[in-house]
């Protein structure tokens, strides 16, 4: 394997090993997991800025096996996507059920922002 082609595989490989480390930690949320999950993704961004600038020069030349690669990366993106949205909604949920269990309902039967409630109370 020439040199041209070693740089973009390096890239590849390197964010999908960290795309791997976000889903281990998106797969059982917590803020502290995904707080440390924000900067492995913005390695594996990093990476694919990198891979990008490589496969884009004008002598790069993709073999099979680094295709069939750069296919898996993109399923992991995806993957890594939906985990991640799960565990957004996760949280909203989460977020919702603790402002109706510590500020109530508005009118409409939804929970009530814990600030509405203590400027009602101040109000009242």
């Amino acid at each position: 394997m020439s040199g041209e082609i070693a740089m973009p595989v390096e890239h590849l490989v390197e964010a999908q090993q960290l795309l791997q480390k976000v889903q281990a930690l998106a797969a059982a949320p917590s803020p502290a997991r995904l707080e440390k999950s924000q900067s492995l993704l913005e390695g594996a961004l990093r990476q694919m800025q990198l891979l990008r600038a490589e496969t884009s020069k004008p002598d790069f030349q993709p073999t099979p096996a680094f295709t069939a690669a750069a296919q898996t990366l993109q399923r992991q993106l995806q993957h890594t996507q939906r985990l991640l949205e799960q565990a957004n909604l996760f949280f909203e949920g989460w977020a919702r059920q603790k402002a109706s269990l510590t500020g109530g309902y508005d009118a409409h039967g939804n929970p009530a922002p814990a600030e509405e409630i203590r400027r009602g109370l101040a109000e009242a």
